[in-house]
């Protein structure tokens, strides 16, 4: 196994891989184990036995999802014509625009959430570019969105009262009539007291 994936070049040092569950930095590669350092700092030690599939996010070319949620009063064209526009200064810069290799693949309305519109799209980059390309494009999205006014949701609950319910519910309670409240109160002597 591991003979096999070090002649078809599936990786090399320095590759951001996820192999058996465990992502990580490729540090050192043998015909017997991967060694990964993970996101945290721990090391991983892979055996090539257990390895069936190999994902690297370090070749090539990469891409930064793109999933913005919106409130349903929403535009839909207005936000995707805002998305284009903070695309295209982002790619103005010169700092952004080495780390951005294509156009904005905008497509659209994507789903109707439980609290949102999803509007989804993604951009092409570098290896290894899309994650802080994501970050940066986000970041410009809140707040440029703020300065628009349009809404960024988060999830609540909308709860519904029937009128006429709520009225029959909370109806105040009518005195009980005298002949009522006396036989509650028990037997009267002919003095009117209570017994």
């Amino acid at each position: 196994n591991g003979l096999f994936l070090l002649m078809e070049d599936a990786m090399q040092v320095g590759d951001w891989i996820t192999v058996g569950g465990i992502s990580g930095s490729v540090e050192r590669l043998s015909i017997r184990n991967i060694r990964l350092r993970g996101g945290d700092g721990s090391l991983n030690i892979v055996p090539f036995s257990s390895v069936t599939t190999v994902v690297n996010t370090s070749r090539d070319i990469g891409y930064a999802p793109i999933n913005i949620g919106v409130g349903y009063k929403e535009d839909v064209d207005r936000v995707q014509k805002v998305l284009q526009e903070i695309f295209d200064s982002m790619k103005a810069e010169p700092e952004w625009a080495a780390q951005i290799t294509g156009d904005f693949e905008l497509w659209g309305l994507d789903q109707f959430g439980a609290s949102s519109l999803v509007i989804a799209g993604r951009i092409k980059t570098p290896a290894g570019k899309q994650y802080g390309v994501k970050r940066e494009f986000n970041r410009r999205v809140k707040i440029r969105f703020d300065a628009e006014g349009i809404e960024l949701p988060y999830n609540y609950q909308k709860i519904t009262i029937d009128p006429d319910e709520f009225r029959e519910a909370f109806r105040p309670l009518e005195p009980a009539p005298r002949k009522a409240r006396a036989a509650i109160a028990g037997p009267v002597s002919e003095d009117g007291v209570a017994r």
